[in-house]
């Protein structure tokens, strides 16, 4: 069975999931500084892979410098990110990416039910507080609620 890859230039945030993803032969990259990237890394990489997918916020630069750095392979990997083999859309191009957004990409992507990654625990949101609050100047300047 060949492996499959994901490379991602966003810190893993369900590291409960790394065996997991793992497991079902997911190769994970964290990509830190987009420039100088070396080729011979994302070659090393995607060796012995039927396919990528490369998870970035917004634009596909880290997509397209592997797709260079594979382009004269004897044997290529199938490279997906913003669109998938068809050219529809996959990895969105727009905001930040959450977990959430990519717990089912991935999962369809090897065959899995998304249950199959451990969710992080979420922390409450945090509650807004005013400037004067902060400086503990709240009963100084802020009128009686």
């Amino acid at each position: 069975m060949r492996r499959r890859l994901a490379a991602s230039p966003r810190p893993c945030t369900a590291s409960a999931s790394a065996a997991a993803i793992a497991a079902h032969g997911v190769r994970v990259m964290r990509v830190g500084l987009l420039y100088p990237m070396d080729p011979s890394d994302l070659r090393e990489l995607a060796d012995g892979v039927d396919e990528v997918l490369v998870v970035e916020e917004k634009r596909p630069f880290v997509e397209r410098f592997l797709k260079e750095a594979l382009f004269d392979a004897p044997v290529r990997p199938r490279v997906l990110g913003k669109t998938d083999e068809q050219g529809r859309p996959l990895v969105p191009a727009h905001g930040a990416l959450s977990v959430d957004d990519l717990v089912p990409l991935l999962a369809a992507r090897i065959g899995v039910e998304p249950e199959m990654f451990a969710r992080p625990t979420h922390r409450p949101p945090r509650r807004s507080i005013t400037v004067a609050q902060a400086a503990g100047l709240a009963a100084l300047v802020e009128p009686d609620q």
